[in-house]
């Protein structure tokens, strides 16, 4: 029965691919539905808020604030976050700070007096109940507000990232030359830590992204970095992801293909880096490390991650599949085809591929022009591939 599933999932997924449709497993989003609050309920946590109870003033003032169970109630949800804050609640605190954030900041112009009535319209569009963010933010944090304390962290470090001149951004390293300023840096690590230690799993990974690329650092820490990754994989697909790489190319640990397709099978299952997930462990499904050997499976994957993401070294593995026949019928001329649109990708594996087809006619006919152009190609373009 699980061939037989397995069989028809990898047709489906052929006739998905090769229509050029996208795709993403069906999955039940009924737990994700919020339940109303029975009235009896919402009674009991009100009175209790209205008590005191500081976690109830919390558990309200969040309901209202994003209609969980309740209709959604700005005024309300303010109330009763005010309530929770003025008892030191970090996490209302840091609610607030995103309420406040989107209000309009007081502004005071001293304007002529025939400008009078301007100014008492610019006056009377301030929120009255307006709240400096920033402070919002120190005090949550400082009361051990996880998401308080990555985001004044990522305010530090983001003034160690310059921008380049196609937009992206570029990690300042180098503080001996001057180029990040040291206080800055320490306070940015030290609130990264504080969040990390609180449980957020981003702030996790970015530590240990930071050990293993040596971010500020005199040089890489893998130790550190996998136990730092180890602890954000309990919810991150990302550090899931990475894992699977350290693991898979014995990246400061033992080289271990079984945890590496462990991790990978974990982060499948994510839309952000699946397709990748989906590419590394099909690799492993076609030679047989860390997992048993099994072509149909490894197609399957390589399928799931062109379908969802059209990413290119899935495309050309199923060129090769397709070429020698593994895991599906042989078949040279839809080789090509997922050759060619990895070659469009710019991946050079599949440029060279195609730059040989053409030049000597191996799966259809010889084509110099084509040929030439695609050897123009290969001296311009770089693989970016992972």
């Amino acid at each position: 029965m699980a061939a037989t599933n397995a069989s028809e999932k990898l047709e489906k997924l052929i006739k998905i691919a090769e229509n050029g449709e996208s795709y993403s497993p069906t999955c039940n989003m009924d737990h994700l539905k919020r339940k109303k609050l029975k009235p009896e309920v919402l009674k009991k946590l009100t009175d209790a808020a209205e008590k005191g109870e500081v976690e109830a003033q919390f558990d309200l003032g969040s309901k209202f604030l994003y209609g969980n169970g309740v209709e959604e109630n700005r005024e309300l949800a303010e109330k009763y976050l005010k309530l929770a804050a003025d008892q030191n609640h970090a996490k209302a605190l840091f609610h607030l700070f995103e309420i406040n954030s989107q209000k309009l900041r007081p502004v005071r112009y001293e304007y002529d007096a025939i400008l009078e009535r301007h100014n008492e319209i610019e006056d009377d569009s301030v929120d009255p109940s307006y709240i400096e963010p920033s402070k919002l933010l120190l005090k949550s944090a400082e009361l051990g507000c996880p998401k308080a304390q990555e985001m004044i962290g990522s305010d530090y470090l983001y003034k160690t990232v310059r921008h380049g001149e196609d937009g992206s951004e570029v990690v300042l390293k180098s503080v001996e030359k001057g180029d990040c300023d040291v206080g800055e840096i320490e306070k940015g690590w030290e609130w990264k830590l504080k969040a990390a230690n609180n449980g957020s799993d981003s702030a996790q990974l970015r530590l240990a992204e930071r050990y293993e690329e040596g971010i500020h650092l005199p040089q890489p820490d893998m130790e550190k970095a996998i136990r730092w990754y180890k602890k954000a994989a309990r919810k991150s697909p990302v550090a899931q992801y990475r894992l699977g790489i350290i693991y898979d190319e014995g990246k400061g640990v033992k080289q271990d293909k079984s945890m590496a397709a462990k991790y990978f099978i974990k982060a499948t299952k994510s839309s952000y880096c699946g397709p990748e997930a989906q590419y590394r462990l099909g690799l492993l499904y076609v030679n047989g490390e860390g997992v048993e050997r099994d072509m149909t499976k490894a197609v399957t994957l390589f399928l799931e991650s062109v379908v969802s993401e059209s990413y290119a070294p899935a495309q050309y593995e199923l060129g090769y599949c397709y070429y020698k026949g593994m895991g599906v019928k042989q078949d040279d001329a839809k080789a090509m085809k997922w050759w060619l649109k990895a070659a469009k990708q710019g991946y050079s594996q599949a440029i060279k591929v195609v730059l040989n087809s053409y030049a000597m006619g191996d799966l259809g006919e010889k084509d110099e022009v084509k040929a030439a152009c695609w050897q123009r190609a290969i001296s311009s373009w770089s693989d970016t591939m992972i």
